[in-house]
Formats: structure tokens, sequence, C-alpha cells
């Protein structure tokens, strides 16, 4: 088994202007609605991951460099439209398929042509 790391860490670093703040990485009691904060642990997860992939290679200025609170929500509730939910209540207990459906919405989400041009 091979070691991982985060090369840079700053990378996940979300800024509340409005209340002074620093936060590592999103949350998802951040989203607006009742449901997305109760479930939206997999486009939290996946705003993380785009977030730190794509903060290099995305254009100053743009919205998807999601550096400060505001940006990073428009970010989560991008990730939550490529987000899906199964309605099998046996199902989606089964780990691998939940990293099924997670892997099979983020592969969408980096199919859009604004991530990695």
């Amino acid at each position: 088994m091979g070691k991982y790391s985060i090369k840079d860490i700053n990378k996940f670093l979300i800024t509340d202007d409005d209340a002074g703040l620093t936060y590592l990485g999103g949350n998802q009691e951040w989203y607006g609605k009742f449901f997305r904060r109760l479930a939206g642990c997999g486009p939290t997860a996946a705003a993380n991951i785009f977030k730190y992939l794509g903060a290099d290679k995305l254009p100053a200025g743009s919205v998807r460099e999601t550096d400060t609170l505001r940006q990073y929500k428009t970010l989560m509730n991008e990730m939550w439209e490529h987000a899906e939910f199964p309605l099998d209540p046996i199902r989606k207990q089964e780990p691998f398929f939940r990293l099924e459906i997670f892997t099979k919405g983020m592969k969408r989400a980096f199919a859009q042509p604004y991530w990695f041009d």
C-alpha cells in the first residue's frame, strides 16, 4: 500500500469575510435547504475534492476559484446537481453501492467543460 498525503492543505481554506473566520474545507450545514443539510455529505466531499484539484487550474476571479464562503457555497450547490440518491432503502446501506453512486456523480461533474480545459 502506498503512502498518500495532501501536498498543500491551504487549498482547502475557505474565508468568511463577514464573520472574519477561516475554515478548512466545507460543511454540509452551509446548505440553505434542510434536506441538503441532512443529505449533503457526498456533494460537500465532492466540493472539497474539486476545490483542491482545481485550485491552481482556474482563471483568477472565476467563481470556481472557491476561496470565499459565498463562492464555496456556489460550488457545493453545483456538486449537488451531480449527486444521486438511491430510492432503495436496503441497497443504500451497502458501502460499495454508496461509493459507486459517489464516483458516478464525480465522473459526471468532472466531465463538465469548465473544470480542466
